[in-house]
């Protein structure tokens, strides 16, 4: 069939799919493949969680394009002809089950975060947006683990948080090296040791796009 007369149906599907020439080291993605759809016996594996593996798969090596470390929903939306709520779930879905990583890994992406995204800031609160569902779900772990709230209602990628809970966030993870090395690098004191006003401080200087490295030494790097 020429191009003047292919289905437009099939131009359309053809553009959307993500490009697997891009798919890095794809003697490891067939390997790990295999491994996972044949660990429950050949044909076991239900369509749901095919896709899933499929999905993180695609993810790990890179077939969509830009870091797997921060994952754009709308982007691979338009890739696979999905929604980004699909994508969404599919990318929550395959990073519990095969893209997993620790607390330390949220936090070094917690970092990037701050480097990379844009945040807003109103009144007394922060918003900024969060695309890695798992990153999220660590965030709102350390948030209710400092008995604070946040706000996702809006959009769920976007998390509004008041700053004293963000410091608060950020304070729950600072040991005293921690401590010493942020006032190092802000160059002030805290008056009564309460270090939350400072935090709070370089909080809003990172919502209006400065980039500081306080906010790594609290977090211990």
């Amino acid at each position: 069939m020429s191009p003047e007369t292919e289905p437009s149906s099939l131009i359309t599907r053809r553009n959307i799919m993500p490009n697997t020439s891009q798919i890095q080291n794809p003697q490891g993605f067939a390997q790990d493949f295999l491994n996972h759809y044949l660990a429950s016996g050949f044909g076991g594996m239900q369509k749901r969680d095919l896709d899933t593996l499929v999905f993180g798969l695609l993810l790990k090596y890179g077939a969509f394009g830009g870091s797997a470390n921060a994952p754009d929903a709308t982007e691979i939306s338009f890739q696979l002809g999905i929604s980004p709520a699909r994508v969404r779930n599919l990318l929550r879905d395959a990073q519990l089950r095969y893209l997993q990583y620790d607390e330390h890994e949220a936090k070094v992406r917690l970092v990037k975060l701050f480097e990379t995204s844009r945040f807003e800031r109103k009144d007394s609160h922060i918003t900024f947006s969060v695309s890695d569902p798992l990153l999220q779900q660590y965030f709102v772990h350390w948030v209710s683990r400092v008995r604070g709230f946040h706000d996702t209602t809006f959009n769920p990628n976007l998390i509004k948080v008041s700053y004293e809970v963000f410091a608060d966030v950020l304070l729950s993870f600072a040991d005293k090296r921690a401590l010493a090395v942020f006032l190092d690098k802000v160059d002030k004191r805290p008056e009564n040791d309460n270090y939350k006003p400072l935090v709070i401080e370089v909080i809003k200087d990172v919502a209006v796009g400065t980039i500081t490295v306080a906010i790594q030494s609290l977090l211990g790097f």
